[in-house]
């Protein structure tokens, strides 16, 4: 049998190549469209709190808060601003997220594909806020004025709010939050 001549063997080579570069692309593109297929909200944020990514959370009331995600919990997002405030907002208040600043993310860093386990709890949370006495805004769903004030107590359902300006307290129902923006940084230490 003859051997292959040189420029034969070279095209046959080439090609080899090309087939196994087409065929790894194609096995990428499936992984990120299975990724993609399998992807929730939570497991997306946790995709940039990892990276510590500074993102923008747009609220359903149109507010947006910028920063970078510390907590990512079943009921709420906790995000650090550049100026050092905390803001707190639950799930259900969220309208979209995305990269903030100029965070550059490929396709393949934000999957969102995997499933969240964390004990993050809004009351929980909140309760962290009247423990610590801090000057608050709490932002509401809809057009509603945001209040400030300092949270005296959580209740099952309601926070006790001392209202600035105010000689007396207001209580707000917990459903009715979208956002707490906290005057101190609660992540730290």
């Amino acid at each position: 049998m003859p051997e292959p001549s040189t420029p034969d063997f070279d095209r046959w080579a080439s090609e080899l190549v090309a087939d196994e570069e087409r065929a790894r692309r194609t096995r990428e593109a499936w992984l990120v469209r299975q990724a993609e297929q399998e992807a929730t909200l939570q497991g997306t944020l946790v995709d940039f709190a990892e990276r510590r990514d500074p993102v923008v959370v747009t609220l359903r009331n149109g507010r947006r808060h910028h920063g970078v995600l510390r907590l990512v919990g079943r009921e709420l997002v906790g995000l650090q601003t550049p100026t050092g405030l905390t803001v707190l907002a639950p799930s259900h208040s969220i309208a979209w997220v995305g990269a903030g600043g100029r965070a550059r993310c490929s396709q393949l860093d934000n999957t969102g594909d995997r499933i969240v386990r964390t004990a993050g709890s809004l009351h929980a949370a909140l309760e962290t806020v009247a423990e610590r006495q801090c000057e608050a805004l709490i932002d509401f769903a809809g057009a509603v004025a945001a209040m400030r004030g300092v949270i005296e107590s959580v209740g099952t359902d309601v926070l006790r709010v001392r209202v600035d300006g105010s000689s007396g307290a207001a209580h707000v129902p917990i459903a009715a939050i979208a956002a707490i923006v906290v005057h101190a940084d609660l992540f730290a230490g």
